[in-house]
């Protein structure tokens, strides 16, 4: 017989962290990991229509840094542990600015907003943006109430612009016209 896929802990509003403790699922270490697995799910999404090989590899570095994001996120780092968590590290947050640049220099230069609308993985990539951005604001709040490591918040924040140079490289691929954002005055 194979384990159960439930646990009922979420019926009573709470969760399990990896040291054992439960906790309220709408503590901001939780309510971060949720917006970290919201938008995992839309970067596996972005990776189902993806065909260019070069978007292929950063998406699969990116959803596997993610999980590790989100491990790292739930786990305190004043807690010991039963498993070694791997933490996000200096490693990680340079090559999210590895791949940032090396997608950036190939685009031309813009001084405006960019409206994702003529392509749909460019549009997927901005929804990515924004869960990061909404991630990293969590984040941001859990680091205020409680110790985290540091790369944690450079990663995410890092990554916000990468899916945004995505966006823009997917668009370019694509042979689309980059639409700017004209105010309506």
């Amino acid at each position: 017989m194979t384990a159960k896929a439930y646990t009922g802990l979420g019926d009573k509003g709470t969760t399990k962290l990896i040291t054992g403790k439960e906790v309220a699922k709408d503590l901001p270490r939780i309510s971060a990991c949720g917006d970290i697995d919201e938008l995992n799910s839309f970067v596996g999404l972005a990776r189902a229509k993806n065909k260019d090989k070069i978007i292929g590899e950063v998406l699969d570095f990116v959803q596997n840094g993610l999980f590790q994001l989100c491990s790292d996120i739930a786990t305190p780092i004043e807690k010991k542990v039963a498993v070694n968590i791997i933490r996000i590290s200096e490693k990680d947050v340079k090559q999210i600015e590895k791949f940032t640049d090396d997608v950036n220099d190939g685009l031309p230069e813009i001084k405006n907003f960019v409206v994702f609308e003529n392509s749909e993985l460019a549009a997927l990539l901005n929804v990515c943006r924004t869960i990061s951005r909404r991630a990293e604001r969590k984040i941001v709040t859990l680091a205020r109430g409680e110790q985290t490591n540091h790369n944690v918040l450079r990663f995410i924040n890092r990554l916000s612009s990468l899916f945004w140079v995505l966006a823009r490289y997917v668009t370019k691929v694509e042979s689309k016209k980059e639409m700017l954002w004209k105010p309506n005055n």
